[in-house]
């Protein structure tokens, strides 16, 4: 993990501001939509959300099933290999 040395206070809401310098180097704008993740450590990961496929990668087609991100082509290979 990369320390940045920026640190930020939340509001009352429980909020924080991204500097304009790190979203720009992470080419995050408005309304992008970040995954949350928390670590066995107590540590937040913040993410941009892209939905991939957690066998293959691919950003086609990609549904969620659970907590797990597929997209066809490897649901339809799931299925074909296990009749």
């Amino acid at each position: 993990m990369k320390a940045t040395g920026v640190v930020r206070k939340l509001d009352k809401l429980g909020r924080i501001v991204l500097p304009k310098e790190l979203r720009d180097s992470m080419n995050i704008q408005a309304d992008d939509h970040m995954e949350i993740f928390m670590e066995d450590d107590g540590s937040i990961i913040l993410r941009k959300y892209a939905p991939f496929c957690a066998a293959c990668g691919s950003m086609e087609e990609v549904e969620t099933f659970g907590e797990t991100r597929l997209c066809k082509a490897c649901v339809k290979l799931i299925k074909h290999n296990n009749l």
